[in-house]
């Protein structure tokens, strides 16, 4: 099994040679509230990358009837500004989120000798107020 700290390490490596137009690429390990995102306004655009843990895949089941392969996941926030519209925000958000989806899902991430496979798990609406729009976006991966 791949040490997780490498499997993120990957993943950042890879979205800061690979997704245009963002300032920052980083982890962030604290939870999210306003007063945290409105600090991170220097650093945006933004994604922030973070371990969302461990589910079964309760579509696979052994004969024993434990679950099957474990999905883990990443939880990335993505994040805008516009001094303007919210409007504009929310676009910046969504170039970002279209770069990543495109690079990312389906995606053969090499991992010091070893690959993971990463796909797109869905998206939400996170957090807006004073000109900063946030999505959290997760993508899922196994070991090859």
């Amino acid at each position: 099994m791949l040490a997780l700290k490498d499997i993120e390490d990957a993943f950042l490596a890879d979205q800061r040679m690979n997704i245009a137009g963002v300032k920052t690429c980083d982890t962030h390990e604290r939870e999210f509230d306003e007063m945290i995102l409105e600090e991170l306004m220097p650093r945006v655009p933004f994604i922030l990358t973070r371990y969302g843990g461990t589910k079964p895949d309760e579509g696979e089941r052994h004969a024993d009837n434990s679950s099957g392969i474990k999905g883990r996941e990443f939880h990335l926030t993505i994040g805008s500004e516009s001094l303007r519209t919210k409007k504009e925000a929310q676009r910046g958000c969504y170039d970002i989120m279209d770069a990543l989806i495109e690079r990312y899902d389906g995606f053969v991430l090499n991992v010091g000798g070893s690959s993971v496979t990463l796909s797109y798990d869905g998206d939400d609406p996170f957090f807006s107020s004073k000109g900063l729009v946030t999505y959290r976006m997760f993508f899922k991966w196994t070991e090859n």
